[in-house]
């Protein structure tokens, strides 16, 4: 039965308002699941890495931050003057403090996952920075190309601080390409970054520059014409507000419609009211904002410095420590060797197709794309008028990601030229720039307009591009597999003198513990809850008494080293020491004073 209303349209305004709520509700679900696609793409896809990886433990540099981490757990102060100990990471450090409660295991355990994860949100980083710039389908290409390189994949799996890093950095590019001069956020992620390492210092320091003082030097330069502008608009008001033709004034007598001298009125639009134009300083930050801007761009260097000074007494430990290392295992370091080894570096990370789909797609982007391809218009934070700015999209895009690859490079150049060591690693960042470029190269013809006769050459150096790709992807899998298959053998090694630790065949009731090699005392010092110093290297030193682990085999000692290339000398067991346990893996042999 239809229900009708004496009053009209009370029913209907009824019935529009009772469905209402249900609108607003299924408005938030949509929300709510727009925001959830993103985390759990990321897990997802973490999921399948591990999966397909078959393998994932915890590399020799954040075992010892996580060991140190440890120590601090306990109130002792971290060991970081063990020969060939990696160059301290605070935050790493401080999340060694966070999962201390969870035991050794714990800690690895969640540290291998938040690999997996950094490793699988690169991808999508990379995939949501270049759709931005150039379209979905190059960004499902860079963040393929990427996710798919062998060192990357390489470093992923062994929760390296780089995957981290370069996650952190690559996610501060994303907010600033889709919101201009996005300040605190940026600055927020890069100091995270610089925790890890410090090369994101440079990298706050050059936004903080950009944001700080470069507002000022373009009014500089700008403001001649400001004035020149002013001094047009005051003219013109002049001339509106000049004099009036000759002729009577109006006594307010005459008919309506009519003008004093009785002709009908001229219409005409009714003036635009224009304003003057702001020749005064452009809208900066406040004396409260530009602090909060200066803390953030600089307490990451503060933190790394203040923790040197307090654990080591000397502020620049970790950069003196890197360089004698780097110098000990005979790095490749130095000016001399940045022409040669930084384009051989990113070589070693992309391959020749990607490198080329990179320069195509980074000279065609920045010449043939219009300025604003992907981007869209967004309001300014606080802003009661609700101005729009364009974010970075097309040709904008390729400038934003030119100028970070370049400013990329030279940093790593500059920590070289410090005496810090060109690793493959560093140059991830550099690398991720040039996925995206790729998929620009091969896609990013797409946002040419159909009529565009560049589009079909474009097309072409596309279509050359991905088929060179294709061609290389079995020699790119079977480097991976090898690859992953020699860092499942590590895991298996490791896992077998985690098992012995597990056992008691090793640990400190008759004295230090001594190894074959560096490689495993980051590891023992994080199970055996205790300092590194007390897990000594044979490479050094001989032990007169305690635990002494022995591998079982050529093979363990060929496999499980901290480099191959490192310098080493053959070591035995010492002698008086009998042999007390063993597994297929390692021999443990003990005397007690």
């Amino acid at each position: 039965m239809r229900h009708t209303s004496p009053h009209p349209g009370v029913g209907v305004r009824v019935g529009c308002a009772g469905l209402r709520p249900n609108r607003i509700a299924s408005a938030r679900v949509r929300v709510w699941i727009e925001r959830l696609v993103t985390p759990t793409a990321i897990v997802v896809g973490a999921v399948v890495l591990r999966l397909l990886a078959g393998v994932g433990f915890v590399n020799y540099d954040t075992l010892y931050a996580l060991a140190w981490g440890g120590q601090l757990s306990r109130g002792s102060i971290p060991s970081y003057g063990v020969p060939i100990a990696p160059t301290p990471h605070p935050l790493i450090e401080i999340l060694g403090v966070v999962l201390a409660p969870l035991g050794p295991a714990g800690v690895l355990h969640v540290t291998v996952a938040l690999a997996f994860l950094a490793l699988s949100a690169c991808a999508w980083v990379i995939y949501a920075l270049a759709s931005h710039w150039f379209g979905r389908a190059a960004g499902a290409l860079a963040a393929l190309l990427l996710i798919t390189r062998v060192p990357v994949l390489s470093y992923g799996v062994r929760a390296y601080i780089d995957i981290p890093y370069l996650l952190l950095v690559l996610s501060a590019l994303l907010v600033e390409s889709r919101r201009p001069r996005a300040g605190w956020p940026v600055l927020g992620l890069l100091m995270l970054a610089g925790l890890l390492r410090p090369e994101a210092w440079a990298f706050s320091g050059l936004y903080w520059l950009y944001l700080i003082a470069w507002p000022a030097w373009r009014e500089g330069d700008n403001r001649h014409r400001r004035i020149s502008a002013w001094l047009t608009w005051l003219s013109r008001r002049s001339a509106d507000d000049g004099p009036r033709p000759a002729g009577r004034e109006p006594t307010g007598t005459e008919p309506a419609g009519m003008t004093p001298s009785g002709t009908e009125p001229t219409v005409t639009e009714p003036p635009r009211t224009e304003l003057p134009p702001d020749v005064s300083r452009p809208p900066g930050y406040s004396q409260r904002q530009i602090i909060v801007l200066t803390l953030l761009a600089a307490a990451a260097p503060l933190v790394w410095v203040l923790s040197d000074l307090a654990i080591t007494g000397d502020a620049v430990w970790s950069l003196t420590n890197t360089r004698h290392t780097a110098d000990v295992l005979d790095r490749v370091s130095g000016i001399a060797n940045v022409p040669e080894y930084i384009p051989r570096r990113i070589g070693e990370i992309l391959r020749p197709p990607v490198l080329v789909g990179a320069a195509l797609g980074g000279v065609l982007s920045l010449l043939w794309l219009p300025g604003v391809a992907r981007g869209h218009t967004t309001r300014r934070a606080g802003s009661a008028s609700g101005s729009a700015r364009e974010s970075a999209g097309g040709r904008d895009g390729a400038r934003l990601g030119a100028i970070v690859g370049i400013v990329a490079v030279l940093v790593f150049a500059a920590f070289a030229t410090a005496g810090l060591p060109i690793n493959t690693r560093y140059a991830f960042l550099a690398s991720a720039i040039l996925c995206v470029f790729c998929g620009a190269g091969v896609f990013g013809w797409t946002l040419l307009a159909r009529g565009d006769p560049r589009r079909r050459w474009w097309m072409a150096g596309g279509l050359i591009v991905l088929a060179a790709l294709v061609v290389y992807t079995p020699g790119q899998y079977r480097s991976a597999h090898r690859e992953l298959d020699a860092l499942a053998r590590q895991q298996r090694i490791e896992d077998d003198l985690v098992a012995l630790v597990h056992s008691h065949a090793i640990g400190l009731e008759c004295g230090q513990v001594g190894v074959p090699n560096h490689a495993p005392v980051p590891l023992l010092a994080l199970y055996l809850k205790t300092s590194p110093v007390n897990v000594l290297s044979a490479q050094l030193s001989q032990l007169s008494y305690g635990t002494y682990v022995d591998p079982a085999s050529v093979e363990v000692e060929r496999d499980y080293v901290l480099d191959p290339h490192d310098p080493h000398m053959p070591v035995s067991v010492p002698p008086g020491f009998t042999e007390s346990a063993a597994n297929r893996t390692w021999l443990i042999f003990k005397r007690c004073s």
